[in-house]
């Protein structure tokens, strides 16, 4: 995955921002499974030693509780998970200096 993004990003023009959002597993904020945090924390890790800047919402999601950010049939992100990964998007994009041009 990692690999791919790489690929990726070298498509696109020198110096244009980008970030990966980390969307954590439910069951990582649900029951606190340790295989998807051990998983969650080594693509946030080897992102970063590959230069990648990275957005992860999971201490946001965890705090506001699972039964908020997930609807209760389903596992998909309500619109408060919604939310809580666009508000840290955009502190991330508004930390960006200025664009030259």
């Amino acid at each position: 995955s990692v690999a791919e993004f790489i690929n990726i990003i070298s498509y696109l023009p020198k110096n244009t921002p980008v970030a990966g959002l980390i969307v954590p597993a439910r069951f990582e904020l649900r029951d606190g499974s340790n295989y998807w945090k051990k998983l969650r924390l080594s693509l946030v890790k080897t992102m970063r030693e590959k230069g990648v800047v990275v957005i992860d919402p999971y201490q946001q999601l965890k705090k506001a509780g699972y039964t908020r950010t997930h609807f209760k049939n389903d596992g998909h992100w309500t619109p408060l998970a919604h939310s809580i990964a666009a508000s840290k998007t955009i502190k991330w994009i508004e930390s960006l200096p200025p664009k030259k041009n």
